[in-house]
């Protein structure tokens, strides 16, 4: 898991460059271990959009918090597509969902689910 793990930062580092080439040798590079947002938005997306999709299929926990988690990972991978391509973080397409995931649906997702494991005592 480790080297995967390896594997795909040293691609998405290379796929950031591929993308967007830096214009001078002493031009600002993506970071090394977290490129253009690679695991901040790109991996954490794709994690919450499994955990979602857990959450609807198990019935355990509300169908609409899987959704709403739906959401959320649909906006984290916007946001990393957006720092991918676009590059400038004031641009509408990532100013926009980096807004709204980050003030209103991260933060509801993450308080519904907190108060469904505490009444649901699988904490």
């Amino acid at each position: 898991m480790v080297a995967a793990f390896g594997s795909a930062v040293h691609g998405g580092y290379d796929l950031a460059n591929a993308l967007n080439p830096p214009a001078a040798a002493n031009a600002e590079l993506p970071s090394q271990v977290d490129p253009r947002g690679l695991l901040t938005f790109g991996v954490a997306g794709i994690a919450l959009f499994v955990i979602s999709w857990l959450i609807v299929g198990s019935g355990k926990l509300p169908r609409s918090l899987g959704y709403l988690g739906y959401l959320s990972a649909v906006l984290l991978l916007v946001l990393y597509l957006g720092r991918l391509i676009i590059l400038s973080p004031t641009s509408p397409i990532i100013l926009g969902p980096a807004l709204l995931n980050g003030f209103i649906v991260s933060p509801i997702w993450y308080i519904w689910l907190g108060r469904e494991l505490i009444r649901s005592n699988t904490l």
